[in-house]
């Protein structure tokens, strides 16, 4: 019993003593992210879209995100995916109001107090990232945001700083 102890102890002593050594990883924000305001349906909203753009966006499973003490909330989202590019539509407020916990055996469900994707931003109904070709597209004079921007269900559509954006890391999947 006491080789036991004695080991134990020197275990611990040692794991006391270790160094801690941390990892920073630095994400590459290769996109670009538009602010999208519209009462309209995701639905009624993507077929104009597409119409608009010539492009065919297709509803993907929701993202979801999982916390220890928030549950889980999920995003509905659309994508147009070409070999060089991609153009998503996501809705910027979480598509579970009520998350359900995982820890609490799925019986217990509690109220999620920040459910945006983006919440410094969180006046967007939708948020638009654009990669590849349409990162380019968008660069030339603002022709996807024109063009966005000329059909009747959008209030409001605008170009977002991705460096400013505190929760940006929530756009990388």
């Amino acid at each position: 019993m006491q080789n036991k102890i004695i080991i134990f102890e020197c275990f611990f002593t040692n794991y006391l003593q270790m160094k801690t050594k941390r990892l920073i990883v630095e994400h590459v924000y290769d996109f670009e992210v538009l602010g999208l305001i519209s009462s309209a349906k995701e639905y009624k909203l993507v077929w104009s879209v597409n119409k608009i753009l010539n492009i065919n966006m297709i509803k993907q499973k929701d993202i979801s995100f999982d916390f220890l003490t928030r549950g889980q909330i999920k995003f509905s989202n659309y994508l147009f995916e070409t070999v060089h590019s991609s153009f998503m539509l996501l809705k910027n407020k979480s598509c579970s109001n009520l998350p359900v916990l995982p820890h609490l055996g799925g019986d217990r469900e509690i109220e999620v107090k920040n459910p945006w994707l983006l919440p410094e931003v969180k006046q967007y109904d939708y948020i638009i990232r654009l990669k590849g070709i349409f990162q380019e597209y968008l660069g030339s004079g603002d022709r996807i945001i024109s063009a966005i921007r000329t059909l009747p269900i959008v209030h409001y559509i605008s170009k977002l700083n991705v460096e400013s954006l505190r929760s940006k890391e929530n756009l990388i999947f």
